[in-house]
């Protein structure tokens, strides 16, 4: 009992002391600089990556939206097109806000609300970079963005010494560590190891490049997690963030991730060396914290959220271990999980309807009601696929048929391997849901199967080679009357219209029918038909609109 009531004391005071030194001043540089690049980063990703046309095309472009269960428990609308003008207009506006530091609490509240309003009503368009945003503007909403380098301080607060206490900008660095750390232990397995992945990401490249990927991905992130947290390696481990991100910007262009998590530099950089850059003059006492009160703690509210927050981004994570299967298969727990780039998967799906009263079965429309976008994404995803089975149902109900069962003809590859049975064909999955049916849903043995490369080695050249996709011209051509290539070119008509087209679209819709031909035929066929077919119709690539300068490149570069 003694040694018991002994350990309660020795943690009541470990957790005494820990929120007495959490209130620490720290100097505000890093906080207002880190408020400043985020900023910019939010207005280049509002302006270039999600522009009115593009937010139309993810939330307008669908009469079905697989959304998060908040969002259907807060009865969010799907806006219209205006409604998202003016959301885009008001987050570009709440971007320069925090850029200058004015009404920036609000600024960042606003942003909170909006973003995490686009962000919950589209599941098929998550991306770990908006999780992470949504994550910095909540701290920034919770604890204030700090008052160096901020309009506010300058209007409001004049004359008052600018103090941060230590646990705001505690929590900033934690969630940059949370996300190396978890990206380093999500690669910490055979898939990654093996170089499955890297051979997935870069098809046809050399073992030298695959093996440099998978040594450079995992101790780059092993090394940040670390050494971000060592006062004395922080130089190098900049050095490490910085290089790796461009990296991965320029092999991979994962949109706005690379610049988001440069952006981040700002939270661990030594504020003497900014400040001797900015004119300062004597070192530290360019800046001195004020004293803490005697025996201040960190408020208790502030306390709640700060435990509450870290220990949720901690164990979210890890969810999926308490799910059975690899998630790598089963992609269950595989969302804020930070499995960024740890995994390639493509999958191929068609719905049926069966009427239970005359028996009879038909083939459900591919893009019923949803675009190519959220299709590709759907079908490696077993919980979208339930969420989409019961849109299904409820159509075939209102056309009078009564209580139909929908199944499904569901193929899935993990890295690179062939393609395997993924969803149970023989279930009605129309009432399905993950919990209780997961056992008999998903067949468990998708990772059972030899890894092999997709696409052949000898390839005859890239289409917009940042994306490594390839088009193989030694293979039979695909007809032009060919269905697929219809549907393809339909998809493309679709892509045109919205003004936005770009190698990466084109690239997925190539994919796309390779893997149906690979199911259906047992073999690869090139789309080199389609690709003569929008010559056709455009007279030359360069003529369709807003074609981006990495495509110009590679229509006039000789083929290899």
């Amino acid at each position: 009992m003694g040694q018991t009531v002994n350990r309660e004391e020795g943690l009541s005071e470990f957790l005494s002391d820990l929120r007495r030194r959490l209130m620490t001043p720290v100097d505000p540089l890093n906080l207002g600089l880190f408020r400043i690049l985020f900023g910019l980063v939010l207005i280049g990703y509002f302006s270039f990556y999600r522009t009115p046309a593009i937010l139309n095309l993810f939330y307008l472009s669908s009469d079905f939206h697989f959304s998060f269960p908040l969002r259907q428990w807060l009865h969010l609308p799907v806006p219209t097109a205006g409604m998202l003008l003016v959301i885009h207009r008001i987050m570009l506006a709440g971007a320069g806000l925090l850029v200058i530091g004015l009404f920036t609490r609000a600024a960042a509240a606003v942003l909170l609300f909006t973003s995490g309003y686009l962000f919950l009503l589209e599941k098929a368009v998550y991306a770990h970079h908006d999780y992470l945003i949504l994550l910095f503007l909540l701290l920034f909403t919770v604890t204030g963005p700090g008052p160096f380098w901020a309009a506010d301080r300058l209007l409001f607060r004049k004359g008052s010494a600018p103090v941060l206490p230590g646990w705001t900008l505690f929590l900033f660095r934690s969630q940059v560590v949370i996300v190396y750390f978890f990206s380093a232990l999500n690669r910490i397995n055979g898939e990654w190891l093996s170089g499955r992945v890297a051979q997935s990401l870069f098809t046809g490249a050399g073992d030298a490049f695959v093996f440099a990927t998978v040594v450079i991905g995992l101790l780059a992130d092993m090394c940040l997690a670390v050494m971000l947290t060592i006062r004395a390696l922080r130089p190098l481990a900049l050095i490490i963030l910085i290089a790796f991100n461009i990296g991965i910007k320029y092999y991979l262009d994962m949109t706005i991730l690379p610049f988001l998590m440069i952006s981040t530099a700002a939270l661990f950089v030594n504020p003497v060396w900014i400040r001797h850059l900015g004119g300062a003059k004597g070192g530290r006492a360019a800046y001195t914290p004020p004293a803490p009160a005697k025996d201040a703690r960190v408020p208790g509210p502030a306390w709640a959220f700060f435990c509450v927050y870290l220990f949720l981004q901690v164990m979210i994570p890890l969810r999926h271990f308490l799910i059975p299967g690899p998630v790598q298969w089963n992609m269950l727990g595989e969302r804020f999980s930070w499995r960024i780039l740890s995994q390639v998967n493509v999958g191929h799906i068609d719905f049926f309807v069966t009427d239970i009263i005359t028996g009879k079965t038909e083939e459900v429309p591919r893009l019923s009601g949803i675009n190519p976008g959220s299709y590709l994404i759907m079908n490696h995803h077993p919980d979208m696929i339930l969420e989409y089975a019961n849109y299904i149902r409820e159509r075939y109900t209102a056309k009078g048929i009564y209580a139909p069962l929908v199944s499904v003809n569901s193929f899935a590859s993990t890295n690179g391997r062939p393609f395997s049975l993924f969803i149970n064909p023989e279930l009605n999955i129309a009432h399905a849901e993950i919990g209780p049916y997961y056992p008999i849903l998903i067949n468990p043995t998708g990772l059972n199967q030899p890894s092999t490369r997709i696409y052949p080695r000898s390839v005859g050249k890239f289409f917009a080679a940042p994306y490594q996709l390839a088009v193989i011209d030694e293979e039979e051509l695909l007809p032009g009357d060919h269905p697929l290539v219809k549907e393809m070119e339909a998809m493309i008509d679709r892509l045109v219209d919205t003004e936005i087209i770009s190698p990466y679209q084109v690239s997925n819709l190539i994919v796309e029918t390779q893997q149906i031909l690979y199911t259906e035929y047992g073999r690869f066929y090139t789309t080199h038909e389609l690709l003569q077919g929008l010559l056709d119709k455009y007279g030359h690539l360069d003529t369709m609109p807003h074609i981006d300068e990495v495509t110009r490149k590679f229509i006039h570069s000789p083929s290899p």
